[in-house]
């Protein structure tokens, strides 16, 4: 997905900021660097395993949460010669902030994988909107209900005390609704009309899908 996104930012130059676009007005394409090489197959992604000198591997998902980061944090976390870069936020509970948090060792793939290599963040990249952009876009909504569900609690919390004509909705309220939708019976479960689900997966070690949990989101019933 990383790669189709590259792409379809290379072809719409005329969407960037001046300084951006100025680059391609003068035959500079900031996407061509030097040495850069895209690994949209599984088994270009499988070959950089065997690279024995330098090389630099960017992947997703930011969180380590699925994605072929996995992959690459199974083969080379446990190398004091490696070195693990996080850009950006990383939510309590996942992988990446585990590791960041200072793990001496993570289950990946159901491998105990002991943390070696060393471990840097970057903080000040984030494609996310910020504050005054979030304020902004709810008022603009006008809902009367605001839920707050992504973030540190004292960030929300934080961000909460600005919003006004709104109801905030905190995690403990949607930790209960997430409860009160597990504990319904098969039947009942059945009988939504139609329901979102974040589904978390693992590829287990003999490649199959198998499914670690279901968070049931939202439902609407008939």
């Amino acid at each position: 997905m990383a790669i189709s996104a590259t792409e379809i930012f290379r072809r719409h130059p005329e969407c960037f900021e001046p300084a951006t676009a100025q680059l391609f007005q003068e035959g500079h394409d900031p996407f061509d660097l030097p040495g850069l090489h895209f690994a949209r197959e599984t088994a270009d992604s499988v070959a950089i395993n065997s690279i024995a000198g330098g090389a630099i591997i960017m992947a997703g998902s930011g969180m380590c949460t699925g994605g072929r980061v996995r992959h690459h944090l199974q083969h080379n976390l446990g190398r004091e010669k490696s070195s693990v870069v996080f850009v950006g936020y990383a939510a309590v509970g996942t992988l990446a902030r585990r590791i960041i948090d200072g793990a001496k060792e993570v289950t990946i793939f159901g491998e105990n994988i002991p943390v070696r290599a060393r471990i840097y963040t970057i903080n000040g990249f984030s494609a996310h909107a910020d504050e005054a952009e979030l304020l902004t876009w709810q008022k603009q909504t006008s809902a009367k209900r605001t839920f707050l569900v992504h973030g540190e609690e004292h960030t929300m919390r934080q961000f909460a005390a600005h919003l006004t004509d709104t109801r905030v909705e905190m995690p403990d309220q949607i930790k209960r609704l997430s409860c009160e939708m597990n504990a319904m019976t098969e039947a009942r479960f059945r009988q939504c009309s139609h329901f979102e689900l974040e589904w978390n997966f693992r590829f287990s070690r003999d490649r199959t899908w198998q499914m670690s949990s279901i968070t049931p989101i939202f439902g609407i019933y008939r």
